[in-house]
């Protein structure tokens, strides 16, 4: 009997044990989630406050461009101001001494991409049109590397919000006047360099689309350089994953999965530099060369000198003039280090 009563009451305090720890965690787990649900509120209700501001502002701009063409400046003349008014604000980050200034001049810049893009938006059709349009890439792609520099520098005070519509809105703009333009050139080369995944989309429809061959090439070969960027960006995260949460604050949650696996990534990559260095572009005209001499070593540095790749053969002489080679020091963590006098 007494054993039997033992065991009741044994059973009975467990269970009450347990009820009061699961009471326990729910009291402690319940506080949290309200944070968190609360956060998210709040992050949702700054990007509503936040889209109908730049709406706002975005017609303001408009009307303001309107206002401007009717007292007689000109659309180039409009660019001008715009441009030297961006201008002085973009060095603000090289003159920035503590954490709180380097956040702030990045912040400066926000906005500017929207404000060059609403005057090409507004003179499609005027020369300067395109010039704006470049200029719109280079400051959204200024404005993220900054960003990104300053969530290395800093140690508090970090930049975020970087996604304002602009890369989309651009990429509609070039769909719908200039992707048959035979002088959309600059304005490729320049989205090369950007952060945004919206750039590819624009990039591959000029490819496809455009009935100039040199554009093509161009369009083939800046399409695969903005792929290798991101490429190497998400190798890089995969490296140090802590950077994954500090571009899905700049740059969006979806941003790197929509990037894409890296395999496939590769593989298309691959593909595009063998198409701008095959017959069909390689003689096209680019900077100081050809397409095809770029496209060619950029294949290269991808199939042989990626992380992970063997390392070619290197023959040379150290700085006490003793020769030596790479292969010398197989199976050895090796550091090498180069440096030149002039």
């Amino acid at each position: 009997m007494r054993s039997d009563m033992f065991l009741k009451t044994s059973l009975f305090t467990a269970c009450l044990m347990l009820a009061l720890s699961s009471f326990a965690g729910a009291q402690t787990e319940r506080p949290h989630s309200k944070a968190k649900k609360l956060a998210l509120q709040q992050r949702r209700a700054t990007l509503e406050k936040r889209t109908a501001a730049e709406a706002a502002a975005e017609q303001e701009r408009r009307a303001q461009y309107k206002r401007d063409a009717q007292a007689g400046l000109t659309p180039a003349k409009q660019y001008a101001e715009l441009l030297k008014e961006y201008q002085s604000l973009s060095s603000g980050l090289r003159r920035a001494k503590t954490d709180f200034q380097r956040k702030a001049a990045v912040e400066a810049l926000r906005g500017f991409s929207l404000r060059f893009l609403a005057l090409a938006e507004e003179y499609p059709d005027d020369p300067v049109a395109l010039t704006t349009l470049k200029q719109a890439v280079q400051t959204s792609a200024t404005t993220d590397s900054a960003a990104t520099i300053t969530w290395e520098t800093n140690r508090s005070e970090f930049p975020s919000g970087g996604v304002d519509g602009s890369a989309s809105k651009i990429v509609d703009l070039i769909l719908r006047e200039y992707v048959l333009s035979d002088k959309i050139g600059p304005l490729l080369d320049r989205m090369r360099y950007g952060y945004r995944v919206e750039y590819e989309s624009a990039l591959g429809a000029v490819l496809e689309k455009n009935p100039h061959r040199k554009i093509r090439a161009l369009a083939c070969l800046a399409q695969a350089q903005y792929l290798a960027d991101r490429l190497r960006m998400l190798r890089l995260v995969s490296d140090r994953p802590e950077l994954e949460k500090r571009y899905a604050l700049l740059f969006g949650e979806k941003y790197l999965s929509e990037l894409g696996d890296l395999g496939r990534l590769e593989g298309r990559i691959g593909r595009l530099f063998e198409l701008a260095a095959s017959n069909e572009y390689h003689d096209v005209e680019f900077r100081t060369g050809t397409v095809g001499e770029v496209a060619k070593s950029e294949l290269y540095d991808i199939r042989h000198l990626s992380v992970g790749k063997l390392a070619p053969e290197i023959e040379g002489k150290d700085q006490d003039g003793t020769p030596f080679k790479l292969s010398d020091y197989g199976g050895k963590v090796v550091l090498l280090y180069f440096w030149n006098e002039y």
